[in-house]
């Protein structure tokens, strides 16, 4: 069954006075790469935090190496994607929102008043508060791009805290035993993926967006997963999600979803994509030599 993590809250940043801005006119954030593929994997993050835990046969060790990845999680998120910031807008993709951007640097603001209020405005009908806001947070979006590409080329044990490497270190021990078994097949299986032109590898969340960043830095997937190819459903649910990654590449592209629950199984099944499921060692043997063959 998979694993479904709701991330905590961060007390808010206080609000700074709002300063005028240089320009009153909008631009349109940094538009999604244009990319056409033939075949698209949908796979579900629970999947990774699932294979992690798979050895453990008793629930208290699970859960306290589920709540210690946990919390590195959130301690990443806060240090190098302005969680704290960004925790009350529910972005899909950190491409999906036409946010304006002037390319000022952001201040500290409170983004949680009206947090759903949609971004797709005009120069006629925003306010010149409205403008300084929504600027404000296609910054942080802009920032958020920026830090995802150098962190995923750093070490992960530079990008963890001093106060959270004994922490740290008992998760990597755990991490490095199970990646000459099951996390490692895993991560070949979607290498196998990456290396073909016409396939694309998408990973989603039913989480908050920013949290799921953290977790490819932790798992060490940054060369794996581009940003824009991760996304979260938390606001639209699956099926809608499904049918909006699906559209991102084209109406005639082949789509796999891999899951670890019957959910994913119901709902790919609605909308006529394939499913795999990914749940343990016997799952990913599966898949791997599926892959390796050229069957899938």
């Amino acid at each position: 069954m998979g694993i479904t993590c709701t991330y905590p809250q961060t007390a808010n940043s206080t609000a700074s006075i709002v300063q005028p801005c240089e320009s009153e006119e909008l631009e349109i954030l940094t538009p999604r790469p244009a990319v056409q593929k033939d075949v698209i994997f949908i796979w579900n993050l629970d999947i990774f935090k699932t294979l992690m835990t798979e050895s453990y046969q008793e629930d208290k060790g699970k859960k306290v190496l589920l709540e210690e990845i946990d919390d590195l999680v959130l301690d990443l998120a806060e240090t190098h994607f302005n969680y704290k910031d960004l925790q009350h807008y529910e972005m899909k993709n950190v491409y999906d929102n036409p946010l304006i951007d002037t390319g000022q640097n952001e201040r500290q603001s409170n983004f949680s008043d009206d947090p759903e209020k949609s971004c797709h405005l005009t120069n006629d009908t925003l306010s010149v508060e409205e403008k300084q806001r929504f600027n404000k947070l296609a910054s942080l979006c802009r920032k958020v791009k920026k830090s995802y590409c150098e962190k995923c080329r750093q070490n992960i044990d530079d990008l963890i805290k001093e106060e959270k490497r004994q922490q740290w270190s008992n998760v990597k021990q755990n991490m490095e035993a199970l990646r000459d078994k099951v996390l490692s097949e895993a991560i070949t299986s979607l290498q196998i993926i990456n290396s073909r032109s016409s396939c694309v590898n998408i990973l989603y969340t039913t989480s908050h967006l920013i949290p799921a960043l953290a977790h490819v830095l932790l798992f060490q997937m940054g060369n794996i997963f581009k940003i824009e190819n991760i996304y979260s459903t938390a606001n639209i649910g699956k099926e809608k999600g499904f049918k909006m990654i699906s559209e991102q590449f084209g109406n005639n592209c082949n789509v796999f979803v891999f899951g670890v629950g019957k959910d994913d199984e119901k709902i790919a099944e609605k909308l006529k994509m394939a499913f795999w499921k990914v749940a343990d060692q016997s799952d990913v043997d599966s898949l791997h030599h599926a892959l390796k063959m050229n069957y899938l």
